[in-house]
């Protein structure tokens, strides 16, 4: 969500119009996203419109990078008749903590706290009437996640006039692997690309490349993967060859004070990486982003072994390998890795799936349009001008977050499944049975009765679960139902506790952080806050819930060595980047 919007959202929010009865044309609809007396329609997450060719199979992608797959005769009229119109999709996407606030989308169920990947709802419509989806050509929905993680389940959802969520018939996700193109992908260690920015200029290069970073890393192979100290020569002159990946020794001359060969090969043995990049691997689950993730964790092996046991049985599921390779694995904590793998349950490559079909030519346009664009516009950011020679101006770093953004969705993992319902849903998952504990929560805002609204919310950042509080008076909030004040909630994870309130058109603002597992009574009072500072408040809860990813670091690198003179001493930068290539060997 967009500061822009943010701010049309506050400077909304509790409208007296929220309280005030407005004439309206009643729908035509039974389907609707909320009732008209909803008291958080004016904030309520915005809603996307697309046109449908339902003739063919089609693809649509939301602002937040929800992902719907709709085959040809996938709607049906309220007669079973299939459309062969264009059908009007309604998408809404709340994926961030900000829009399930100011949405008022709770992720509570039967008594319990869920976590929540995202929430979203669907409304196709053709002719004036509400359709079906056909039950025998389901839609399929991927939403994109920081990190994938087990027992997520789709729930079905409706909402009241009140504005209150109901989930119900929850169903297990099947996510599907689909693969893409190998050029797509970063198949080099954590952190290399980052080591090699911070090595800048390397010889006559003065700019990061491809070429680079394959010639760097395939090199790496001669040092055998070991941790003694590797010198080179104590001078480099001359251009710095690129793209061959045998090094002249005029250009740069390796040497090992220690080699070791053959089978005590620490590590993973860049060679095979440079085997894994082939047409041979092209439809298989090498070129899939979960496998990407897996291979992340295989750097920290000391063995290619591990990484042999995947790419030796690429007909089998994925989550087998991934059992065969905690069993193999030695260091505990590693193993606990992809033991969590093998729980995600994931499959082989179904290439005969027409879902798997249509997303993967999909996905392969996309993300080759949107790495072009994301390294463009970080080029411009850097040195000034893109390839055409046109400068940088002032809206250069805006177009480098955006496309990063942009990056960061399309590489991201995916949640999956079929889906035959309009409406309401939420990808959500229970804590384990015997980790839940039952909480107790008393918020108290002594002035509570004194604004014109107050809301207040429990959200759990480490999980991205909200819940709004209840109250009878203003004053006393509290979790669960007025029956039974307690929610079964994951213990000991960070926690904050909100109240968002207006009066004569002055915002409120109260925050207290708090950790979960511990029943208790706090008091809150909220204070005067502008709309502006109001909108960063809100908007920075979406920070608690992504992970921070290397793009702003390499910027930085790679800006702070732009203009950098070609370096003579090469002993330490070269030792970097073999740490950085075998970083499960650094203490061999």
């Amino acid at each position: 969500m967009n500061l822009r919007f943010l701010r049309f959202l506050c400077i909304g929010l509790f409208s007296l119009s929220l309280w005030q009865c407005q004439s309206k044309v009643p729908s035509t609809h039974t389907l609707f996203k909320h009732h008209p007396k909803d008291p958080y329609r004016i904030n309520m997450v915005e809603s996307q419109f697309f046109e449908v060719d339902t003739k063919l199979d089609q693809v649509i992608e939301g602002k937040e990078g929800t992902v719907i797959v709709m085959p040809k005769a996938c709607f049906l009229y309220p007669d079973g008749k299939a459309v062969m119109e264009t059908v009007k999709l309604e998408l809404a996407e709340a994926l961030q903590s900000s829009q399930m606030v100011l949405s008022n989308l709770s992720s509570a169920y039967q008594g319990e706290l869920k976590e929540t990947a995202g929430i979203l709802f669907l409304n196709a419509t053709a002719e004036g009437q509400d359709l079906d989806i056909n039950p025998e050509i389901p839609i399929y929905i991927e939403i994109p996640s920081s990190k994938r993680k087990t027992r997520m389940m789709a729930y079905k959802g409706t909402r009241d006039e009140n504005g209150n969520m109901d989930w119900y018939d929850p169903k297990n996700l099947e996510s599907y692997i689909i693969p893409l193109k190998l050029e797509l992908f970063n198949f080099y260690p954590p952190n290399f690309k980052l080591e090699v920015a911070r090595s800048l200029p390397i010889g006559e290069n003065q700019q990061i490349s491809d070429a680079l970073l394959d010639s760097l890393y395939y090199s790496l192979s001669n040092w055998n993967g070991k941790s003694s100290t590797m010198t080179v020569d104590p001078e480099l002159k001359g251009k710095f060859e690129v793209g061959s990946h045998n090094h002249d020794s005029s250009n740069i001359n390796f040497k090992q004070a220690q080699a070791k060969s053959g089978a005590n090969f620490c590590g993973i043995d860049p060679q095979k990486i440079k085997a894994i990049r082939s047409e041979d691997y092209q439809d298989s689950f090498i070129c899939s982003r979960e496998f990407q993730k897996r291979l992340q964790s295989l750097y920290f092996c000391r063995s290619s072994e591990i990484l042999d046991i995947y790419t030796n049985n690429l007909d089998k599921n994925l989550w087998e390998l991934d059992s065969l390779a905690a069993d193999a694995i030695k260091n505990d904590s590693l193993s606990q890795v992809f033991r969590g793998y093998q729980n995600e349950k994931l499959g082989s490559v179904q290439g005969d799936n027409i879902y798997v079909s249509i997303l993967k030519d999909y996905y392969r346009k996309k993300l080759q349009s949107v790495l072009k664009q994301f390294r463009e516009a970080r080029d411009v950011v850097v040195y000034g001008k893109d390839s055409n020679g046109q400068a940088a101006d002032d809206s250069s770093y805006s177009r480098f977050l955006i496309f990063q953004k942009k990056k960061k969705v399309s590489l991201s993992e995916r949640y999956g499944f079929t889906w035959t319902d309009q409406g309401w849903l939420n990808v959500a998952r229970s804590c384990p049975i015997d980790s839940c504990v039952s909480q107790k929560m008393e918020l108290l805002v002594e002035n509570g009765n004194s604004f014109d609204r107050i809301d207040c919310y429990f959200i759990n950042t480490s999980k991205r679960s909200i819940y709004p509080m209840k109250s009878s008076d203003s004053k006393s909030f509290n979790l669960g139902s007025p029956e039974n004040q307690e929610l079964l909630i994951a213990p000991e994870n960070s926690a904050i506790m909100l109240c968002l309130a207006v009066k004569n058109k002055q915002y409120f603002f109260g925050l207290n952080y708090v950790l979960t597992g511990h029943s208790r009574s706090i008091k809150m009072e909220p204070k005067p806050i502008s709309p502006n500072n109001l909108a960063i408040k809100i908007r920075d809860l979406n920070y608690y819930t992504w992970e921070s990813n290397s793009d702003f670091e390499l910027l930085s690198a790679l800006r702070q060595n732009r203009n950098a003179q070609p370096k003579l001493q090469w002993n330490q930068n070269l030792n970097r980047l073999r740490e950085t290539a075998f970083p499960g060997c650094r203490d061999n």
